[in-house]
């Protein structure tokens, strides 16, 4: 006879089971970085599906032609200033998601499935929300078709393409990459940083200085009037880590963050790690896989997020109601299935007006990374 053991008699198999630990293990969870910059506006419903933002020119030097100038007593001055207003129409946009479940699930599944579900995809939405608020700053928005791809409402102006369209003639690359010198055409700039090495392509401390200086040439302020807050790639947070001049240089206010999840300060710029960043293998399209990261610094004001009062067309993206459907009824007259869906309706637009003075309160850093 032989000795019995896990693997002999054959049917021993069948008089084991798994035991099933009923509590879920933590699943990935996205802290939204993007919305705490974003200005939400919520107007009454009142036929249309898009608001128009407004936003003056900016303050001026005096000229030969107009601003200040000397006066003559008792003489009228001849010379009007003028202030112009740029104007910028953000398109409203539905977005949502559904799940089915049988009731034979329901009732033999040993997780409470609809809660697990109710919960996951209202993190989803949240992360979705996210998502589309730097697309609406990064990717490609030239057409009605590629803003919808990205979740947007229609066809809107984002730093794609930018050039050197916008600011002062000694500082108009609101899109730059590290490591090579930029030439004012960012889809070539893009080309030649994805041809460097990443020791060529790295973070640095004079990238991070050109970015804030960018800022600061075209007279942006930062939201707090202190310091601008930067969103950076876990990645190069990884070889910025590693890089001893900069850890020397940087300045841990652990009691007096000025943003939310704010970890240090550099030159000016209060660093978050961005949980879910823009990044990319071919320039303005996202890709989860892509080696081209970008590190985003923010002025104030510098994108906006709508909405309508009406909740009918969907709610707020992130905090959003999820509807359950666990009634029978004429399509589903034994109730066999739970049905549950959210859904959204808003806006979101990076905030560049028509004034031609007006100029994006962002810069967007690309860069590669050592991290593997």
């Amino acid at each position: 006879m032989a000795t019995a053991s896990t693997t002999s008699p054959a049917d021993f198999a069948l008089r084991r089971v798994t035991l099933l630990e009923r509590k879920l293990l933590k699943t990935l969870m996205f802290s939204l970085r993007m919305e705490q910059f974003s200005e939400k506006k919520t107007a009454k419903s009142e036929g249309f599906q898009n608001i128009r933002f407004f936003r003056a020119r900016k303050a001026r030097r005096s000229t030969n032609t107009q601003g200040p100038q000397n006066l003559t007593e008792g003489v009228q001055n001849l010379r009007k200033s003028d202030v112009s207003v740029g104007g910028l129409d953000c398109y409203l946009n539905q977005r949502g998601d559904d799940f089915e479940i049988t009731d034979v699930v329901t009732a033999t599944d040993i997780l409470d499935t609809l809660n697990t579900y109710t919960k996951t995809l209202g993190e989803d939405a949240a992360l979705d929300y996210d998502s589309v608020i730097t697309a609406s700053v990064m990717g490609d928005a030239t057409t009605n078709g590629k803003a919808k791809a990205l979740g947007l409402g229609a066809a809107q102006v984002t730093l794609f393409n930018s050039n050197n369209t916008y600011g002062i003639s000694g500082a108009p690359y609101f899109e730059r990459m590290a490591g090579i010198v930029n030439t004012g055409i960012s889809a070539a700039d893009f080309a030649s940083l994805s041809a460097l090495t990443v020791a060529n392509s790295k973070f640095t401390r004079l990238e991070h200085l050109r970015a804030l200086t960018q800022m600061k040439a075209n007279d942006i302020r930062p939201k707090d009037g202190m310091v601008f807050p930067v969103l950076i790639p876990p990645q190069v947070m990884f070889d910025i880590r590693q890089d001893t001049t900069l850890v020397a240089a940087m300045t841990e206010r652990d009691n007096a963050k000025l943003y939310k999840w704010e970890e240090f300060e550099l030159d000016g710029g209060a660093f978050i790690q961005h949980t879910n960043p823009w990044t990319e293998s071919n320039y303005g399209i996202f890709n989860t896989a892509g080696s081209i990261l970008t590190t985003l610094y923010i002025g104030d004001d510098p994108f906006g997020t709508v909405m309508i009062d009406n909740k009918k067309a969907g709610g707020d993206p992130a905090s959003p109601k999820m509807t359950i459907l666990d009634q029978p009824d004429k399509s589903d007259r034994y109730n066999q299935i739970v049905a549950g869906s959210w859904k959204a309706f808003y806006g979101s637009i990076l905030k560049v007006t028509s004034d031609p003075s007006d100029v994006p309160h962002v810069v967007a850093l690309r860069m590669k990374s050592s991290f593997v």
